[in-house]
């Protein structure tokens, strides 16, 4: 049995997981999987690079003898991205609060997960509150604002006094 597989343009092979090394160059690769008993099956596992967007189509084909099977699968590949804007006075009186409006956001094609915003206040600076589950460590204000899909932002707010 012998496995050829076609990656399409903007899909590198570059790691394969434990596998013996494939013959060939890009974009087709073969593995010489040897005598495969009836009813058996032999999974071969590699990563790819997607350099670019968009859906990639790779194919396989399992051949032996003049028996040859074909399948293929489809990967959507998205690009991330994160916008963080601050929006506020950008002087203050003494001993006045002043609050800023901080918004994050996913410009991207794939969701951002986990995302958590930090910020660290100069010492001549006191903490006056946070939206948003906002919260003070030292002198660092941090937010967990989880998950954030593509075209979709979160916006907290923090005041502090000079």
């Amino acid at each position: 049995v012998t496995l050829v597989e076609t990656l399409p343009k903007g899909l590198d092979l570059v790691q394969l997981k434990g596998e013996p090394p494939p013959t060939g160059n890009a974009p087709t690769y073969t593995w010489k999987i040897g005598d495969l008993p009836a009813g058996a099956t032999r999974v071969i596992r590699y990563q790819v690079l997607a350099e670019s967007e968009g859906e990639h189509t790779i194919t396989g084909e399992a051949r032996s003898g003049t028996l040859r099977r074909e399948a293929t699968t489809t990967i959507k590949v998205g690009e991330p991205g994160m916008k963080v804007t601050v929006a506020g006075p950008e002087k203050a009186e003494a001993l006045k609060a002043v609050t800023y409006r901080i918004v994050v956001s996913n410009p991207g094609s794939v969701p951002l997960g986990s995302v958590r915003l930090e910020t660290d206040l100069p010492a001549q600076v006191a903490f006056e509150g946070a939206t948003g589950g906002g919260s003070l460590r030292g002198k660092s204000v941090s937010w967990s604002l989880g998950n954030i899909a593509p075209g979709s932002s979160r916006e907290v707010t923090l005041s502090v006094r000079a």
